[in-house]
């Protein structure tokens, strides 16, 4: 039951000793951190290029929180987004939880949280003059893409 429990997570988890050496993974922290099961036992810090420590934070029962981190794996960096939660057995350090989110996922809830997306549609533009239609036209086509779009012009035109 446990062991489903942590699979069907979608962030990666690691469970660390008081060392921080890797005790046990989920399926997603394989995939994300590309982890395989000779670096059971091994440190956690070998899986991170960033200069944070988590093994010190571990030794010291020290956490943190959403932190971006950049992760190799094969010669490939990603930055992901993780936590390292200590995990405390009778006032002493037993080990660490580590959690690893996709950085994508992580903006992605940002946005539905803070709610940082457009309320408008192209169809809430009212004007149906063909410059205006012209517009809207090229503009739905920009949307479609993943190109940088610089819109200008006269301060108060409604860009």
């Amino acid at each position: 039951y446990m062991d489903a429990l942590v699979e069907s997570d979608p962030r990666g988890i690691v469970t660390l000793d008081r060392q921080g050496h890797i005790v046990r993974f989920n399926k997603k922290a394989r995939e994300l951190l590309g982890l395989s099961d000779k670096k059971i036992g091994a440190d956690i810090d070998a899986c991170i290029v960033s200069k944070t420590s988590v093994s010190s934070y571990v030794r010291k029962g020290k956490g943190f929180s959403d932190r971006e981190l950049v992760f190799g794996a094969r010669g490939r960096e990603q930055a992901h987004i993780a936590s390292l939660d200590p995990l405390v057995k009778r006032g002493s350090v037993a080990g660490g939880l580590f959690t690893v989110m996709e950085q994508h996922r992580a903006m992605r809830l940002a946005y539905a949280i803070s709610g940082d997306q457009a309320a408008f549609t192209f169809s809430s533009i009212i004007g149906h003059s063909p410059a205006i239609r012209r517009s809207v036209h090229m503009a739905e086509a920009a949307a479609r893409s993943d190109v940088a779009i610089l819109i200008h012009g006269q301060t108060g035109t409604g860009k």
